[in-house]
């Protein structure tokens, strides 16, 4: 989902960064098909000299237009970055880029947080698994704890099923959770992986469905021919 809005913010002629927070799997690099020689840990260690051609030397430019601050690959560098750091980089970022997306970790970290803080719009994906929306309710309970209630987040359902008995109703969410989902991704799971596969958004091609949905969703946030500040896509 983040490097596909990303792809959309970067064909609107949006200046666009992708950062990778996903310490652990971080994998936008393996689905963009990027080789990249630094990561956010190579800009922690030079904070004193921040500036757009340092960063953009160490951001990895996909060929469709935006940059990625890709995840370090040595878990032990990532345990380096802290959320001050976050805050800065975040801060600088959007100050000098139109549109900044952050792919989030699964949990609610000091990390994910520092960059909670400095978004917009707070995207929270889910499924339309009963074990799922549990999670996402214990999740949106975190996150209003936190002080981002339901203007901040925004649902977002992935691999939505119209029918199935197995499946949550999108009003059975909206009971559940509180909340009406924004959106919701078709289960389009052999366009997905063929997207992957190929190391090249789904967005770009004119013909699936998922892109299509992925397009019609930008709609719907307003980005055609608009610039936004920040985003976070969980």
């Amino acid at each position: 989902a983040a490097v596909n809005f990303a792809t959309i913010c970067a064909r609107q002629n949006l200046s666009t960064v992708l950062i990778d927070l996903d310490m652990d799997s971080g994998d936008a690099a393996c689905y963009l098909g990027l080789r990249h020689q630094y990561s956010l840990a190579d800009v922690i260690g030079n904070l004193d000299q921040l500036d757009q051609a340092m960063l953009e030397g160490i951001m990895t430019r996909d060929p469709l237009g935006f940059y990625v601050l890709c995840a370090p690959d040595e878990v032990e560098r990532s345990r380096e970055i802290t959320e001050q750091h976050l805050l800065e980089i975040g801060t600088f970022l959007i100050q000098h880029y139109d549109v900044v997306v952050v792919d989030g970790s699964r949990s609610l970290d000091p990390l994910l947080l520092s960059c909670l803080e400095l978004s917009e719009t707070i995207f929270v994906m889910l499924t339309q698994e009963f074990p799922a929306v549990r999670n996402a309710q214990h999740y949106l309970a975190a996150l209003a704890r936190a002080g981002y209630g339901q203007e901040a987040v925004k649902l977002v359902v992935n691999r939505y099923e119209k029918r199935g008995s197995v499946h949550v109703s999108m009003d059975q969410l909206q009971q559940t959770l509180g909340a009406a989902p924004f959106w919701g991704f078709p289960n389009r799971y052999e366009e997905a992986m063929k997207s992957v596969h190929e190391a090249r958004p789904v967005v770009t091609r004119g013909d699936a469905d998922l892109g299509r949905s992925y397009r019609d969703f930008a709609k719907k946030l307003g980005l055609a021919g608009k610039q936004a500040s920040a985003a976070q896509v969980k």
